[in-house]
């Protein structure tokens, strides 16, 4: 899951991938595949967050 505005969100796509370990080939972690949608979600929510910082 991404890590976005506090809070774990699913990608928007719901697509993951496979994290292998080079050694054995062997998964041992899913990362979120996310897409343009995802980044623009995340940039918009740290621009509200400096902006409340700041």
């Amino acid at each position: 899951l991404n890590f976005i505005n506090g809070e774990l969100v699913a990608p928007n796509s719901g697509d993951y991938f496979d994290n292998t370990t080079p050694v054995t080939g062997q998964v041992y972690s899913i990362i979120p595949d996310g897409d343009s949608s995802d980044i623009d979600l995340a940039v918009s929510s740290a621009k509200k967050a400096f902006i409340s910082w700041s």
